[in-house]
Formats: structure tokens, C-alpha cells, sequence
């Protein structure tokens, strides 16, 4: 993914002794829910996609740009997706641990450009992936008359960093359709900002 590539050199100053990894679980969301709020682009990887019994490799798509916004007393995120803009409500969730396995009930499952050891380069010395934040983004809407059902599970690596992955769900016609893709998000660059 070549915005894993671009985070992995945004990292070059040393991690501060008050890290992201730092930050006790129950305090996520108070202590970085607002850092959120503001643009951001979204790195869509090569996946998975399922259809009906057909499984095929799903291709990288264009980045596109995202919102945070302040919603209600927390954040969503709306996404501006070629089928048009998609509102995700977004959660903290200490309590949960997201396995980087190929287990089939991981959110991550054959995902190979995704592993713990490089999203624990990107988090700094002594970090441990099980110490990032961990950003649930859920989203449900209705596309052509049927209904998609959004998920995206992302560590937060630093507060222009997040990485992990995004799986929907469809039923067009009764044909069970699903995917999943590795996502990264950053903050806009001066170039990306302006297009």
C-alpha cells in the first residue's frame, strides 16, 4: 500500500515518553476523540470480495477523501464515496482485542499487506500493537434499493495515522456479497488538501 509506505517515513522524530500507547483504554476517547475531528484521506488496498459462492481478490481503489466531524457527543466520520457521501458513526473500544490473524472471524483474515510488526513500526520503540487505540467505524445505508452494511477496525498509530481494515456486507437480490480491504488513513498532505 503506498500510503503505509508514505506513514512509515512521517515517523522519524522519536516517539514522546507520553505515546499514544501511553494512554490507559478508558481514556481513549476523552483524550483523543476531539484530535479526530478534521480531513482526512482514506487508502483503499487490494481485498477480498465474496459473491454469492465466487471469492476474488478485490483491486486497490483511488483514495478518497473523509470528514471527522463532531456528531452528537462523539464523532462520525462521513466518507465522500463514489456512490455517494456515507455517514459512519465512530467508537473507541478498550475492551475488545482484533486479532491480525487469518482466523476466519478476524476482521483482518488474508489481508496480507497487513501485520502487527510493521503497524508497530509505525507506532514507535516499545510499542505494542495491543496498546494503539482502537477506532470502530460503523456505517449502514441504502445503495440502488439495497442495503449496505459498513464496518472499518483501525489501530490508531498517532493522531495523523490510522490503520487497519474496512468489510461490508450486501444483498442484492439475495445474493450474499461481501468484501474486505486493508485501509489506511492520514491527514491530507498540502497537494491532496488542494484537489
Amino acid at each position: 500500500m503506498k500510503h503505509l509506505a508514505l506513514a512509515l517515513s512521517l515517523i522519524a522524530a522519536p516517539v514522546a515518553a507520553d505515546s499514544i500507547c501511553d494512554i490507559p483504554p478508558h481514556r481513549w476517547e476523552a483524550e483523543l476523540r476531539d484530535g479526530l475531528v478534521g480531513p482526512w484521506i482514506v487508502d483503499n488496498g487490494p481485498g477480498i470480495g465474496k459473491f454469492g459462492t465466487i471469492v476474488r481478490q478485490l483491486p486497490q481503489e483511488p483514495d478518497q477523501k473523509a470528514d471527522i466531524l463532531p456528531h452528537d457527543e462523539s464523532v462520525g466520520m462521513l466518507l465522500h464515496s463514489p456512490e455517494g457521501p456515507l455517514m459512519y458513526d465512530i467508537s473507541f473500544v478498550p475492551d475488545e482485542r482484533w486479532n491480525l490473524s487469518s482466523a476466519t472471524d478476524s476482521p483482518f483474515a488474508n489481508l496480507e499487506q497487513l501485520n502487527s510488526a510493521d503497524i508497530g513500526v509505525l507506532a514507535g520503540d516499545g510499542c505494542n500493537i495491543d496498546d494503539l487505540p482502537r477506532v470502530l467505524m460503523e456505517a449502514e445505508a441504502m445503495i440502488d434499493g439495497t442495503r449496505l452494511e459498513a464496518t472499518i477496525h483501525l489501530f490508531m498509530v498517532n493522531e495523523e495515522i490510522l490503520v487497519g481494515a474496512g468489510a461490508w456486507i450486501m444483498l442484492p437480490d439475495g445474493v450474499h456479497m461481501e468484501g474486505r480491504r486493508p485501509i489506511t488513513m492520514h491527514r491530507p498532505s498540502g497537494t491532496e488538501a488542494q484537489q
